[in-house]
């Protein structure tokens, strides 16, 4: 579903009006915003295999904008490369146990990283370049411009029951909030037993050590 077809449905819930486009934009930006900075994270965000490129002598690499959080908890490997066959993976440290381990002077094959200040630090310094590949939650395409992007692929209704709950609210129009909060809530409560699925299931596979 594309922006403009979820500002339709929302004007629809509100009575077929046909102003307030530029409001219920907002309220959709705002839903997205509050979405992404939420505790529990879907998969449909995820950034999978993202590449990192570390020169020799340089132990930062600095994160996307885009970047949310590590996707560790539906069972992603973090920082790994992959040589000939073989998965090498980087483990993540607290950055004053990495600093009491290796100091800033060692250099070689990386082994740990921190994330510090949007930043990753690994250590020791790379001794030549390496490349890497990572997964992270990403936010989406903001909807300045009429386009889809994972939230409307995947939950339309939950942007529309939000967005439109919030408009009705500032409207005072207590139909329209009776008719989008049930959609805000069915679809919350869908995502919130799916992601809790998936976890599960990532859980479960640990256990068995089948991915670890």
């Amino acid at each position: 579903m594309t922006r403009d077809e979820a500002v339709d449905e929302i004007r629809a819930g509100l009575g077929f009006r046909s102003d307030m486009q530029a409001t219920i934009i907002s309220r959709l930006k705002q839903s997205q915003r509050e979405l992404e900075g939420g505790k529990s994270l879907p998969w449909f965000i995820v950034n999978e295999d993202s590449p990192i490129e570390l020169i020799a002598g340089q132990s930062e690499y600095t994160l996307s904008d885009h970047f949310i959080q590590e996707a560790d908890d539906l069972g992603f490997q973090n920082i790994a490369q992959n040589i000939e066959g073989d998965i090498y993976h980087v483990k993540k440290w607290e950055y004053d146990k990495s600093i009491a381990t290796f100091g800033f002077e060692a250099t070689g094959y990386p082994r740990v990283y921190t994330i510090r200040n949007f930043t990753l630090k690994f250590f020791p310094t790379p001794d030549i370049d390496y490349s890497y590949r990572w997964s992270f939650y990403q936010k989406q395409t903001t909807l300045e411009d009429n386009v889809e992007n994972q939230w409307l692929k995947f939950v339309p209704d939950l942007l529309i029951g939000m967005a439109g709950g919030y408009v009705a609210a500032n409207l005072r129009d207590e139909q329209a909030i009776a008719y989008f909060q049930p959609i805000r809530q069915n679809w919350e409560a869908w995502l919130i037993k799916q992601i809790a699925q998936r976890q599960v299931a990532v859980n479960e596979r640990t256990v068995m050590g089948s991915d670890r």
